[in-house]
């Protein structure tokens, strides 16, 4: 039931913020799974749209959590999602990452800081949550930015998520 609630949750946004009914159902249900196949070639940096972006990204992380931290979630019982350890982690490295990134490369790379930021957000989620969703191309990107997503790709999204790599819960 979570899965079906987000993945028509997700299709709706996606239809709302300009996705065709086909795109929407395909990224939503290819963000929640983690598995991050495009209908386009260019994959969700198609649509040059950041409310899409960040759809993506609410959706991604919804896949990488752990099911049981969802239904602690939508049962509203935030303190306890507050103790949970390895989604702290999950989330500091995420914080940790982000400037990394930006300055590892994106700095001298793409327009102002609110692009630099959006783009290390949504690549840094994608490598955590093994969806390999993209928003830009990776030719410019200099090998350390490379190797840090790769990094993030190794360590993967929590355990009981439809995330793949070692999982965040076993590094914690």
């Amino acid at each position: 039931l979570i899965y079906l609630g987000f993945t028509a949750s997700g299709t709706l946004i996606y239809i709302i913020l300009g996705m065709s009914i086909f795109d929407a159902i395909n990224h939503a249900m290819a963000a929640l799974s983690t598995g991050g196949f495009s209908t386009r070639t260019e994959s969700i940096g198609y649509y040059q749209s950041a409310p899409i972006e960040m759809a993506t990204i609410v959706l991604m992380l919804s896949g990488t959590t752990n099911f049981a931290v969802l239904s602690l979630l939508l049962q509203g019982k935030f303190k306890l999602i507050r103790r949970i350890g390895e989604l702290k982690f999950f989330f500091a490295l995420i914080i940790m990452s982000v400037p990394i990134l930006i300055i590892a490369g994106l700095q001298s790379m793409y327009g102002d800081m609110q692009d630099k930021f959006r783009i290390a957000v949504f690549q840094i989620v994608s490598a955590l949550s093994t969806t390999g969703f993209s928003t830009t191309s990776f030719n410019a990107w200099k090998p350390g930015m490379l190797m840090l997503l790769i990094i993030l790709m190794i360590i993967g999204g929590g355990a009981g998520s439809t995330a793949g790599g070692i999982k965040y819960s076993r590094i914690y």
